[in-house]
């Protein structure tokens, strides 16, 4: 439950509160309340499961928290790594595992910050995820376009990063995000909590920033009111503002899936789940749509400086591998016509060398 209400500057309320305490916002006691702001998300977990099911092999969960999403892709019975930077939140996943013994046998917990060598963590994902819009946290952009750059790395040469960022309409809304909000909600121990907010808008980014104020209903040695306090600065990433950094990192975007995380009467898309892919690779991107469910791949067939296009044998191998996998009708797209129509304009810049295309419509029943 979140209610606005008018409050004193937070000057004032520090004077009668002597016994502050700086806190990180991703350890105690902030954590339970960041856990209950995110635990009944579901928008991108289920898009998360549904593509790393299907391109099978290892997950990696970043920024696990208690492990919202690591959890949903356990159920699937999807091998899943998740690591979090926060001790209080790695342990506390841990602890849930102990009494789910189905799950725990396909999650592993790391402690640590991605970006710091941590040869526990391993390489080889076919999928990783960064849940919620937690990308907003990177507020400098060589941080991000390192974090990005580490996270290609620790793929498979084919494997893709599933990255949530907002859209344009939920900008805007943002700027009137402005002033002090009271959030109620209950810790571990089932304890009602009143947490204050000061909430401001910076257009300069756009950066949105909260100062956290928790009042801890405990006194100190002195018989002083304890109180806890937090920020955190966010930069609000979106699709565009990205483009320079996945470019950096050696991302490419091949498929956008837009999801509206909140109730909307009006129906307007809040964020998109970038799936990006290494540059290399995106030319062997599937892209999936419901089309009655059936799946569509989309091949790039383009050749760097010519206008004539190409099927290699790596895409024409990923066609019957893919194929192989799925159990809907597949519809398979790319760009130069494999055959000539009798347009001159058109049949000139067919594909090249169809030789690997027609040896796969003859091998395939499909």
């Amino acid at each position: 439950m979140v209610r606005r209400i008018c409050l004193p500057p937070f000057r004032h309320l520090l004077d009668r509160l002597p016994a502050l305490r700086v806190t990180d916002i991703y350890e105690d006691p902030f954590e339970p309340y960041l856990h209950q702001q995110t635990t009944e998300k579901t928008w991108d977990t289920d898009h998360f499961t549904a593509i790393a099911r299907k391109r099978g092999g290892r997950a990696l969960d970043i920024g696990c928290g208690r492990g919202r999403v690591a959890l949903a892709l356990a159920a699937a019975d999807l091998p899943t790594t998740a690591v979090d930077i926060s001790h209080a939140a790695t342990t506390r996943l841990r602890t849930h595992l102990t009494h789910h013994p189905e799950l725990a046998q396909h999650i592993r917990v790391v402690h640590g910050d991605v970006l710091d060598p941590m040869p526990e963590l391993g390489t080889g994902y076919t999928t990783a995820t960064l849940g919620d819009t937690a990308v907003n946290m990177f507020t400098d952009p060589r941080t991000l376009t390192a974090f990005l750059t580490r996270v290609r790395s620790l793929l498979t040469p084919d494997g893709i990063l599933c990255l949530p960022v907002l859209t344009e309409p939920a900008l805007a809304a943002y700027t009137r995000r402005n002033g002090v909000l009271a959030t109620a909600f209950t810790d571990d121990d089932g304890t009602r909590r009143l947490l204050f907010a000061a909430m401001r808008h910076d257009p300069d980014g756009p950066h949105f920033s909260r100062t956290l104020f928790l009042p801890d209903a405990t006194r100190d040695k002195d018989e002083e009111p304890v109180a806890h306090l937090a920020a955190v600065r966010e930069r609000l990433w979106n699709r565009a503002s990205l483009t320079q950094h996945l470019r950096e990192a050696g991302f490419e975007i091949v498929d956008s899936i837009p999801v509206v995380p909140r109730d909307d009467a009006l129906g307007r898309v809040d964020a998109e789940i970038l799936v990006l892919a290494a540059e290399q690779e995106a030319r062997h991107a599937a892209v999936e749509r419901d089309l009655g469910a059936a799946t569509v791949l989309l091949c790039d067939s383009s050749i760097p400086g010519r206008h004539d296009g190409q099927l290699d044998d790596e895409t024409i191998g990923w066609l019957e591998s893919e194929l192989a996998l799925a159990e809907a009708p597949v519809f398979v797209g790319m760009h130069h016509p494999p055959i000539a129509l009798g347009l001159p304009s058109v049949d000139a810049i067919r594909l090249n060398h169809p030789s690997g295309w027609s040896g796969f419509c003859g091998a395939t029943t499909r």
